[in-house]
């Protein structure tokens, strides 16, 4: 069934968790705010990521569209579209994404097709497929035997 609005989560602060069902939704101004936050490492931010509640996209889940949250997001399932973390985004066994994932850190141990920017680490475990590119340097770069990168 289509849904024309975006699905709002209950919220535990002004941004627990916002799911955007088709790519073509805007995002709300705080939903602005949080990205522009994001891409230019905002203290205040950092300060109040700390405590926030996790979001986790169960196995059995297909999303499509854009995900933002303060606190980490867990992916195991399909996501179509792009996630946003004040956090991290660890990216689970069996997941696959096609989209672009920003956070603080992310580690990655399913396919990931699209851009990274993790601004403090990134990890690629052993079951990482990553087909994309890094979009800055993050501080500490992890790669494990067995994880592939590179643009296919």
């Amino acid at each position: 069934m289509p849904v024309d609005k975006p699905v709002r989560r209950p919220q535990h602060g002004p941004m627990h968790r916002e799911v955007f069902p088709s790519p073509g939704d805007e995002l709300t101004p705080e939903e602005r705010a949080l990205l522009e936050q994001l891409e230019h490492g905002d203290d205040e931010l950092e300060a109040s990521r700390r405590g926030a509640p996790s979001t986790r996209v169960a196995d059995d889940v297909r999303m499509e569209g854009t995900l933002v949250s303060r606190g980490p997001i867990h992916i195991a399932g399909v996501l179509v579209g792009d996630a946003t973390s004040a956090d991290a985004i660890v990216v689970e066994p069996p997941a696959r994404i096609t989209g672009h994932l920003s956070a603080v850190d992310v580690v990655v141990n399913g396919r990931v097709s699209g851009d990274i920017r993790a601004r403090r680490r990134l990890e690629l475990a052993a079951g990482a497929d990553l087909s994309g590119n890094l979009l800055e340097q993050p501080e500490v770069l992890v790669i494990h035997e067995r994880a592939r990168f590179g643009r296919s």
